[in-house]
């Protein structure tokens, strides 16, 4: 005869465990949103790039969920993997990390950004730096302000600063469910699947 009290311990238990994993290495979500309205007919290319000496810690920059009107690629160098409008990743191999995506200004441009790596928990002497700007590639101009619109300063052991030295760039942090709205979910989940594996074996 089955014991439900044990079996839902046991449960609770393994999702907690669970939790406690993914604790561990979810590192931190932002979101973007760049206002371009003011550029509205212009020419632009939104160039991101990932960068840092050679000798600083190892971190990662995941790029993805791309809203606007992104356009051709125009190039990329260096270590950058992907293409938008899916997602991309950058290493912070060196100084020239980097992608300029076309654009069609006028709009409203968003993407999420993670970061991960050893610099999260490993100290070292130098961070690394992801930036955003507008350009128009045709004759070096920068939209919004001269330089980038946005930029991650990630110093080790996992310190993030965030600039934005222009108010057409807003970043917000991505809510993540409390943990214990997931646990309240996923032992939802376990116990109808239980339920309804009891009654299958019951009916036959």
């Amino acid at each position: 005869m089955f014991d439900i009290k044990k079996i839902i311990t046991k449960a609770l238990l393994a999702v907690t465990f669970a939790m406690g994993a993914t604790a561990a290495w979810a590192g931190p979500s932002y979101h973007v949103s760049i206002d371009s309205s003011k550029f509205a007919g212009k020419n632009g290319s939104m160039t991101f790039s990932f960068n840092s000496l050679k000798a600083a810690t190892s971190a990662f920059a995941d790029v993805s969920n791309f809203t606007g009107a992104f356009l051709d690629e125009v190039y990329r160098g260096g270590s950058v993997y992907g293409d938008i409008p899916g997602a991309v990743s950058f290493a912070n191999s060196g100084a020239d990390n980097y992608l300029a995506q076309d654009v069609e200004l006028g709009g409203l441009f968003g993407f999420d950004v993670a970061f991960h790596g050893d610099f999260e928990t490993m100290p070292g002497a130098f961070g690394a730096t992801f930036g955003v700007a507008l350009v128009d590639l045709n004759t070096g101009e920068y939209y919004g302000t001269n330089g980038n619109l946005l930029e991650f300063r990630l110093t080790p052991p996992g310190k993030i600063d965030v600039n934005t030295p222009t108010r057409i760039v807003t970043v917000t942090t991505n809510t993540v469910p409390e943990p214990s709205d997931l646990l309240l979910v996923m032992t939802g989940l376990g116990l109808v699947a239980f339920v309804r594996r009891r009654t299958s074996k019951a009916a036959r």
